[in-house]
This record gives structure tokens, sequence and C-alpha cells, in this order.
């Protein structure tokens, strides 16, 4: 996580045994982008929308999975949450994951509710 924490305690008790890929889930909380080498995929939420924004270009380039939600304003990261009927639902940016090396599951992919394809 890169910036304000709203998650607190819930989000370490939430990865607590969890794994990926046979890997174990840390969780950690950076006090800045220059913290950010060696994360697989970064929560980033910003004191105000343009914090949010600077730290998204501060990571532009880096392998890492970029994380907003709708409190961070017009700035998304690859996956971007929002609220709809009462339940979290997401948008995934492919293209903007492709351009950093990454590759989003097809079938994570199905459950987005709007997903910018990368080019072929």
């Amino acid at each position: 996580m890169i910036g304000r924490d709203r998650f607190g305690q819930a989000l370490d008790q939430a990865a607590a045994g969890e794994t990926i890929d046979g890997r174990g889930v840390a969780v950690r909380r950076l006090s800045g982008i220059d913290a950010a080498d060696g994360c697989h995929l970064a929560f980033v939420r910003g004191t105000n929308p343009t914090d949010t924004g600077r730290m998204l270009r501060a990571l532009h380039g880096r392998p890492i999975l970029t994380i907003t939600d709708s409190h961070d304003g017009p700035h998304r990261g690859m996956l971007h949450f929002v609220v709809v009927d009462g339940r979290v639902r997401f948008f995934v940016d492919e293209a903007a994951a492709s351009a950093h090396g990454l590759t989003i599951s097809s079938r994570l992919l199905a459950l987005a509710i709007g997903v910018r394809q990368r080019r072929s």
C-alpha cells in the first residue's frame, strides 16, 4: 500500500495465510514510491486526487500492478474499484498492464464491468 491506508488490520487479516502461485502474500505499507521496488502490486491512494496521479506517474514503467478506487478521482490504476448498486466492482486497464509487461488473466477480465483492451 502506498499512501493513505483505509483498511488497517482488516487487510492484514484478509491476507494472512493466503498464497498466490505458492508464494505467501505480504502486506507492506510504504512511505513512498521509492520503497516500491520488489512489489508486485500496489494499492495507491494519495491524500487527494492530484497526489494519487503523481504517485501513479512515478510508478510508470515498473512491472507493478497498480490498484485505485473511486475516491481517487479521475486517476486510475490498472485495476480500479467502484461501488455499483451497493457492490464493489472493478474496471481493468489491460492496455496499461500490457505496457508494463503484465498480463491480466481472462478470468479476471470476465469479471470486470469494463476493460480498456490492449492493442494486438
